[in-house]
């Protein structure tokens, strides 16, 4: 919204209304990328031993040990041009040159689910943790799918 110096108006601009809703498309996408993995994990962790358990639960909590901007530095060394990512890429012979990466939604999409990875498995997690999978193996005793159960 912008205020008109001559009088009390408010208009908005169309370019906040873009950037409005590319904010919003990003959210979207990083919130159901980072459930398509944070899901998967939590499951695997609550269903291991304990042992197990402790440590993925370490590895999860690691990322929180590390300022943000650290973090964020760290995700701009993998992407840029002559990072890990395009490096591996380069050597396979998926591409023949590097991959810009930084500055796009992409790496935008890789920057949110990095951080906000951990805080999406970890409450899936501590629900998962006190599940009773016994009713799990009942509901394939009684033949339903997976998808049911």
């Amino acid at each position: 919204l912008e205020r008109d110096i001559f009088d009390d108006t408010l208009s908005l601009a169309a370019a906040h209304v873009t950037i409005f809703w590319r904010s919003i498309k990003l959210a979207v996408v990083t919130t159901l990328a980072t459930l398509a993995l944070g899901f998967p994990t939590a499951y695997f962790m609550a269903t291991r031993s304990e042992k197990t358990r402790d440590l993925w639960l370490f590895l999860i909590t690691i990322p929180f040990w590390t300022n943000l901007l650290i973090r964020t530095f760290a995700v701009l060394q993998i992407i840029r041009n002559e990072g890990i990512i395009n490096t591996i890429l380069l050597k396979l012979g998926i591409v023949s040159a590097p991959v810009q990466i930084l500055y796009t939604d992409t790496a935008i999409l890789i920057g949110m689910a990095y951080v906000y990875l951990p805080l999406m498995v970890l409450p899936i997690y501590a629900s998962m943790e006190k599940l009773d999978f016994r009713l799990v193996e009942a509901g394939y005793d009684l033949y339903a799918t997976r998808f049911k159960v």
